[in-house]
């Protein structure tokens, strides 16, 4: 597991949603649809839609990054995760009934399956998944004391042999 998902529930062969914890009051939606796109030197780049809400009456402060995480699911577990995306800038301020547009990236790259050197270059194999975003959050200021992470519903979808991600369609 790479090192940022220390604390997140996110690992390969984990289970793919974990609860979310008691007391949280902001909310991950995606919206159910993802750009697939290769870039020059032919890897493919997936991005995804997601709005962050807030169920408090008042504005929350919170640090939580602008690009979420991404789990590649089958049968439950996780069998993929995708890059480091918490370094990304952070939404300083949630006000109630304003949701605040999240997006998430992903590559066919298997963040599960490191190299003898520590690189990872293995591609997820064609077939059908199911994708989860995940999103660290905490208030105020970036603390890992008081991290939650928080996920959206889960995405089907179905990744080709030439590395589209098709049929994407949220649940729920």
């Amino acid at each position: 597991m790479p090192a940022w998902l220390e604390g997140s529930g996110l690992a390969c062969g984990a289970d793919a949603v974990a609860p979310q914890p008691a007391g949280t009051v902001v909310a991950l939606r995606a919206a159910g649809t993802a750009t697939s796109e290769q870039t020059p030197d032919g890897t493919w780049l997936y991005t995804f839609d997601a709005t962050l809400t807030s169920a408090a009456t008042s504005t929350v402060d919170l640090w939580a990054p602008d690009l979420a995480a991404v789990a590649w699911v089958q049968d439950g577990r996780i069998v993929g995760l995708g890059p480091n995306n918490a370094e990304s800038a952070s939404i300083a301020a949630l006000p109630p009934d304003q949701p605040r547009a999240v997006h998430a990236s992903a590559t066919r790259t298997d963040y599960c399956v490191p190299n003898s050197d520590g690189t990872y270059t293995t591609d997820l194999p064609a077939g059908d998944y199911e994708l989860v975003l995940y999103l660290r959050v905490s208030p105020d200021t970036y603390d890992p004391a008081t991290t939650t992470w928080i996920t959206s519903q889960r995405l089907t979808a179905t990744l080709t042999e030439d590395g589209r991600l098709t049929d994407v369609e949220a649940e729920g």
